[in-house]
């Protein structure tokens, strides 16, 4: 717990693609100064915002106005060197619209839609062909009617993804959308999961985790050996650990 900040800036940048919003990004978030970043790739913010490129969103806080100004100094240096410039208009109407999520499902739901949004990570060096690559494969998955992409959590080693998929109410696209999806992050080694956790659409996949799963299985094993808690979960696979 800690007091709410005295100052805060929020700053929006336009870059020309989502590399350069990469490298932005990974310099802001090494840096440490930044308290939010999100990094749009030009298929979402093209889709949501109707900007040309990619975006980068960036909020800053401080203890003091001199400090705060240095700190948004710094991120239009950062920004700049990536070939960002100032875009009006977009932080807020996401500020707006961020936790409305349910409501936008209903909506396409209504129209004859599902959509799924599935999140990923890599390392800094594969986050950019993971996401490229997860965009081609499922936009050409038959049903598929919309695909975008954005970057939510950084950290000094790599970043997380988000890809939102509007699709037909078909279930053989749904399971080929999860499909491309595993295949993708299988070949790339990257992380078909995030803060989101597991859960039981990903528990054929949870071979991807090595030995991060066999730390699972022995904590699970500790904590309940008798596997009453949810036994036909995910924890089901847990059995051959000792």
């Amino acid at each position: 717990v800690r007091p709410l900040p005295e100052f805060t800036g929020a700053l929006a940048y336009r870059l020309p693609g989502f590399r350069e919003g990469l490298e932005a990004a990974r310099r802001l978030t090494q840096w440490g100064g930044a308290r939010l970043l999100r990094l749009l790739d030009p298929s979402e913010a093209s889709m949501l915002y109707g900007v040309d490129g990619a975006v980068l969103m960036v909020e800053v806080e401080a203890p003091d106005r001199g400090l705060l100004e240095a700190m948004e100094g710094y991120v239009e240096k950062v920004a700049s060197a990536s070939g960002g410039s100032r875009v009006e208009g977009v932080y807020e109407k996401w500020a707006r619209a961020r936790y409305m999520y349910d409501e936008h499902v209903r909506q396409l739901w209504s129209a004859g839609l599902w959509v799924d949004t599935i999140d990923t990570a890599a390392p800094w060096s594969r986050v950019e062909d993971l996401n490229r690559r997860l965009l081609e494969d499922l936009a050409g998955i038959p049903g598929v009617v919309a695909v975008m992409s954005h970057a939510g959590h950084f950290y000094s080693g790599g970043a997380s993804l988000y890809h939102t998929v509007v699709m037909e109410r078909r279930l053989d696209t749904y399971w080929r959308v999860w499909s491309r999806v595993a295949e993708a992050v299988r070949q790339l080694g990257a992380s078909i999961t995030h803060q989101h956790g597991w859960g039981l659409l990903r528990k054929p996949y949870l071979g991807f985790l090595g030995g991060n799963h066999r730390v699972f299985c022995r904590v699970k094993n500790a904590l309940d050996p008798g596997n009453v808690l949810n036994p036909h979960g995910i924890s089901s696979r847990c059995s051959w650990v000792g």
